[in-house]
């Protein structure tokens, strides 16, 4: 059985448009043995979705049992296709696993412990990709019309767009298959599906997924979590509260938990009842920094920055280079007006992600509230040439020139704040006071 894998460039690059035409299927198909598989990647970004049909159909007259797999996430598709429709016998792919501790170990790296995961990637069956090229047209040599229409799709955002389309045409969830489809149906298979499928952002899919294992077992604490996390980005945070808590009853010291309710009622607004919750989280397993952290944040919301620097401080010998949490450190700080433990706190987290725009836009106001605006001056700069469209980090730099003595530079910089954004009111005030300083009240 022969097998070639052909991963040609996108569409629109000159010439490669024959790499999908009838022809070249045609070449592809002769060198192929009995029983042999063409596979090809698709680009689903920057291409019409009747360039991407045409496409289908085309290879689809060399390979009529065809089906289409997601590449990655929404944006790319696979094509997979060959002479005659063939099941996917899943006692092999068993046998393979059994036969591979590497295959094992490597899927266990990404949190899998099922082979079956793969078919996450399964979008159209046969049947639907040969209903998605209905009426659509053919690219051949001859006429290659690919070559002139995939260039005109080049920067439009059509990823979404072609995602919605292949799913239209989606009337089947796996392939067709043979040797223990029931295997599909267990515990450790739902959750593994649904994770790979939350891998590629279709949480509606892995939500899907963990319904059905609940079904299973309804008092199954992992797939009550996974559930939890994945309904708030369905926009079904009441679903999500009620699944959390179902998780806290049927296991009430599960810190996991008592934090992702906390993350649903935080993203509520409901401050009190988060911090009800990863309080029991803390206590339940103190030393997990990522729990720390989140109560620290909480409590900094409810005015109690003091405890808050206590937490950050307990959290941070586990995560000593955790900019988030220096930044954070940094805040509560701040809100205790301890501005040289704000600033040193800063430089800690700006040493540990140096391009990150806004935290040196936060460490330059923090040089500028402990009055050294030379520093602040560098940060600021380096702020605003990784933030450009901060309007607020160009009215820093300008307030920092100023206080380092050079008012033009302020000027400049204050200019830049106005041509981000001209409604800022404390950029066009303070040069209108240099203005009034260097020139008598006459802008120049």
């Amino acid at each position: 059985m022969g097998r070639h894998h052909l991963e040609p460039s996108n569409p629109w690059i000159g010439g490669v448009a024959t790499l999908f035409s009838e022809e070249f299927y045609a070449l592809a198909r002769s060198r192929l043995g009995p029983g042999g598989v063409m596979v090809q990647w698709i680009d689903g970004y920057g291409i019409r979705s009747e360039d991407l049909k045409m496409i289908v159909k085309t290879f689809r007259t060399a390979f009529p049992a065809t089906t289409v797999w997601h590449a990655h996430g929404i944006a790319d598709f696979i094509l997979m296709g060959s002479v005659q429709a063939r099941p996917l016998d899943l006692g092999r792919v068993q046998a393979a696993w059994n036969a591979s501790p590497g295959l094992r170990q490597d899927f266990a790296r990404l949190g899998f412990r099922v082979p079956w995961v793969f078919l996450a990637d399964f979008l159209l069956a046969e049947p639907d990709a040969a209903r998605l090229t209905l009426g659509a047209d053919l690219n051949t040599d001859d006429l290659l019309p690919l070559e002139f229409s995939a260039p005109r799709s080049l920067h439009r955002d059509t990823a979404s767009t072609n995602y919605r389309m292949m799913r239209a045409f989606r009337t089947r969830e796996w392939p067709l298959l043979v040797g223990g489809a029931e295997q599909l149906d267990t515990l450790d298979a739902h959750l593994d599906l649904g994770a790979a499928y939350l891998r590629k952002e279709l949480p509606a899919e892995a939500a899907a997924q963990f319904e059905r294992a609940l079904a299973r077992d309804p008092a199954h604490v992992p797939s009550l979590l996974a559930l939890g996390r994945v309904l708030p980005r369905l926009d079904q945070p009441v679903r999500a509260v009620e699944t959390l808590q179902a998780a806290i009853r049927c296991d009430p010291r599960n810190a996991e938990a008592h934090a992702r309710l906390a993350h649903v009622w935080q993203a509520q607004q409901l401050v009190e009842r988060a911090l009800e919750a990863i309080t029991a989280a803390v206590r339940l397993a103190p030393d997990e920094p990522a729990y720390r952290v989140q109560r620290a944040g909480l409590l900094v919301q409810r005015g109690r920055a003091l405890e808050a620097v206590e937490e950050y401080l307990t959290a941070r010998p586990h995560r000593p280079r955790d900019a988030a949490l220096l930044d954070g450190l940094a805040g509560a700080y701040t809100r205790l007006g301890r501005g040289p433990d704000a600033l040193a706190a800063l430089e800690e987290a700006v040493a540990a992600q140096p391009d990150d725009g806004a935290l040196l836009h936060r460490l330059g106001r923090a040089y500028l509230a402990v009055n050294q605006p030379a520093p602040a001056v560098r940060a600021l700069t380096r702020a605003v040439a990784r933030a450009p469209t901060l309007a607020q980090a160009h009215a820093d730099l300008g307030l920092a020139h100023l206080g380092a003595g050079n008012p033009f530079g302020a000027l400049a910089a204050l200019d830049r704040a106005l041509a981000v954004d001209p409604a800022h009111a404390g950029a066009a005030q303070l040069r209108g006071e240099i203005n009034s300083k260097l020139y008598g009240g006459t802008t120049p």
